[in-house]
């Protein structure tokens, strides 16, 4: 087989893979660009924060964190 028919065979075939590729990555890019809307409309509850009538000082909150999560905090008040 000459080098030349064989090159086109080759090309076709990495221009086929590369086209299903770049598909790919277009369609889910796309998707992604409208992440915010399919999410809203499916998860509602973790849009919204519910206020508490409950006011904590930031003393508070540090200790609760460092609770959750010690070394968390880097410095005291």
């Amino acid at each position: 087989m000459a080098i030349r028919p064989a090159l086109i065979i080759v090309h076709r075939w990495i221009g086929l893979f590369a086209t299903l590729w770049l598909f790919v990555l277009g369609v889910t890019g796309s998707i992604f660009v409208f992440y915010n809307e399919p999410d809203r409309a499916l998860n509602p509850e973790l849009r919204y924060v519910v206020l508490g009538s409950e006011r904590l000082s930031a003393g508070e909150i540090i200790a609760a964190t460092e609770a959750y999560k010690p070394g968390s905090y880097g410095y005291q008040i």
